[in-house]
């Protein structure tokens, strides 16, 4: 090694020079772009997919709102993304583990949205999603709870 050398590379991204430690590693070599770049690009991308899903959102939906409270939802995350929409797992047993991660990952063929239409999600705001908690056991879980409630004041 050559002293005084220094090991980088030029990021696509910022066009400045960097050192390697700064690109993540890919398949034996470094991506092209440095981790800063590599993130923004990332959350470019998945917006543009979250862009393009929507009015097939709408379309399976109807509107953007909470199928438990009424709640009017924002199709984006904003804020606390208490306002967001959430997808909830009626079953438990659906082909797509993560819908968001589904709709910030894939381009809506016609293919992809059959595949999403087929697990029935539904479209809940924040709280209602923690509220129902897992689909595993939720019917139970909720008899109790009714059954608890329906005692009366304690």
């Amino acid at each position: 090694m050559v002293e005084g050398v220094v090991k980088g590379k030029i990021c696509i991204g910022c066009k400045e020079f960097k050192l390697f430690k700064d690109f993540n590693p890919n398949r034996g070599f470094l991506q092209p772009r440095c981790k800063i770049c590599s993130s923004l690009y990332t959350r470019e991308n998945q917006m543009k997919l979250v862009v393009a899903w929507e009015p097939t959102i709408l379309e399976i939906y109807e509107e953007f709102r909470c199928q438990c409270c009424g709640v009017k939802l924002k199709w984006y995350l904003s804020g606390d993304g208490s306002d967001a929409v959430h997808f909830d797992h009626r079953v438990g047993d659906e082909p797509i583990n993560k819908p968001a991660n589904f709709i910030k990952t894939t381009t809506p063929t016609d293919e992809k949205i059959a595949l999403f239409e087929s697990c029935d999600f539904g479209m809940v705001c924040r709280r209602c999603n923690k509220l129902l908690g897992p689909p595993e056991g939720r019917k139970e879980r909720w008899i109790q709870q009714g059954e608890y409630i329906n005692r009366g004041p304690i």
